[in-house]
């Protein structure tokens, strides 16, 4: 059976794009013959039996983001109608609001009657569109109307989804990412308390509220003077960093507070290894692969009381204390109280540790996602 899978222009190792490859390996465990087209990667590829299809886009749209990914999507057209003409291709199932118009558009123009598969893989822009995001909202609104089916990554943005744009509830269908555990050795036993170190991480932006973690930060030394916090993650919006780090200047946290940048995965996870906590604050989100990594790690989570997190750590009752995220004494009272509780850190660990095992195994996943593809290419066939 023949997958076309379009993947997140650019490539790379961001969550979303780990996800689609550690996806398309299981589907081929799974018999599943998989292509992606891609424009570039930077994850190992590897003998995984995927068979990639590179676009390249000119160099002169390096210059700005939004000309690649439309040059990137423009181009997928021709090297889906290869792909379908060289190899029967039975699913699409694109990632990107944009390589999803350029599938839409091929099927209609070739005339074909393959199923069109969309992940929506970050709800922020669609559900909080401004003017800054207007041509991909454009997008993803044509997108999720026209494909045939489409997954979301928790069921509460399922339900604002089917509410916010009148989908039939038929047409869309929760199925998380998952992680690949075999990679994972879980902290055991936790790190001692003597220095503890708070982790976020998360690309450096105003949704995701690191403001709220420093604030909580001035809190807590009050308290815990020997406490560190990390925050691991790109700068996607300079005028905030600025105002975080001058924050963190005039409350005299420099010594406290670590700004790492953008790191690979595998530095990531050393990170969890060493972490007391890891902290979540997010204002928005779609599902949060950082809470996922962290349990598999077992270490123990503070995070927003907000739809999707919920939908996670509801899995397992006392996985992960939640919080309102733009409360900094509540926030800082939830890490005081991890730090300082051996036991509840240790019932957090297993708890964080079970839930992952039991939900987010990728071979569980690519299972849901491939009876999915089943039904749509059995109703395709009638």
């Amino acid at each position: 059976m023949g997958t076309g899978i379009m993947s997140i222009p650019p490539g790379g190792i961001g969550a979303a794009e780990n996800a689609i490859y550690e996806l398309s390996k299981e589907l081929v465990q799974h018999g599943y013959g998989v292509d992606i087209i891609d424009m570039k990667s930077n994850v190992s590829r590897g003998e995984t039996g995927i068979v990639f299809h590179e676009v390249r886009v000119p160099s002169l749209c390096d210059a700005h983001p939004l000309l690649q990914v439309l040059s990137f999507a423009w181009r997928t057209i021709p090297e889906l109608y290869g792909l379908k003409k060289e190899k029967p291709v039975d699913i699409i199932h694109t990632h990107s609001q944009f390589t999803g118009v350029s599938a839409l558009l091929a099927k209609r123009l070739f005339r074909w009657k393959v199923p069109v598969i969309y992940t929506i893989h970050s709800a922020e822009r669609i559900l909080n569109p401004n003017l800054s995001n207007v041509f991909k909202h454009v997008a993803e609104c044509l997108v999720l109307r026209m494909s045939d089916h489409i997954i979301t990554p928790t069921e509460s943005i399922r339900r604002r989804l089917i509410s916010h744009f009148g989908l039939s509830s038929s047409r869309i269908t929760s199925i998380p990412h998952g992680i690949e555990l075999n990679k994972i050795s879980p902290v055991h036993p936790l790190p001692e308390m003597e220095n503890p170190v708070i982790l976020y991480p998360a690309r450096i932006g105003r949704g995701k509220n690191q403001m709220t973690l420093l604030k909580a930060m001035v809190f807590i030394l009050k308290l815990v003077p020997g406490v560190r916090c990390v925050i691991a993650g790109p700068v996607v919006d300079g005028r905030y960093f600025s105002y975080l780090k001058k924050f963190v200047k005039e409350n005299n946290l420099t010594s406290r507070v670590e700004f790492t940048g953008a790191l690979p995965r595998w530095k990531i996870y050393e990170l969890y290894e060493k972490a007391s906590a890891v902290v979540f604050p997010t204002l928005y989100e779609t599902q949060g692969m950082v809470l996922i990594e962290a349990m598999a790690f077992g270490v123990p989570i503070v995070a927003s009381d907000i739809g999707p997190i919920r939908d996670i750590v509801g899995l397992e009752e006392g996985s992960a204390i939640l919080v309102n995220p733009n409360d900094p004494e509540e926030l800082g009272n939830a890490i005081i109280r991890v730090i300082r509780n051996g036991k509840l850190r240790e019932e957090m660990s297993y708890k964080g540790r079970e839930l992952v095992r039991r939900y987010f195994a990728w071979d569980r996943i690519a299972r849901r996602i491939a009876g999915t593809y089943q039904v749509l290419i059995k109703r395709n066939l009638l």
